[in-house]
């Protein structure tokens, strides 16, 4: 049973949601460039209740949020697509 697991964790590691891991990375740069959870949310014309939710991962999110939220702390979101392996 754990070789089972083992695999199926291992088998599931790649697909691990690209959204979550991108917003997390996006709330460190906001953090390292010093802007409030207003700051962002007031660029995006939303309440800071949005941003604190989107940033805690409570509500799905879009890329285009993603876009606009990134925009606001001054990054751009760049996607590639490359082979496995």
């Amino acid at each position: 049973m754990y070789r089972q697991v083992e695999l199926e964790h291992a088998m599931s590691a790649p697909f691990a949601d690209p959204l979550t891991e991108l917003t997390r990375d996006l709330v460190r740069l906001r953090h390292n460039r010093g802007l409030t959870q207003r700051e962002v949310a007031a660029y995006l014309g939303r309440d800071a209740a949005f941003v604190c939710r989107l940033e805690k991962l409570q509500r799905e999110v879009t890329v285009r949020e993603l876009q606009a939220y990134a925009h606001a702390i001054g990054f751009r979101i760049v996607m590639v697509i490359s082979p496995l392996g």
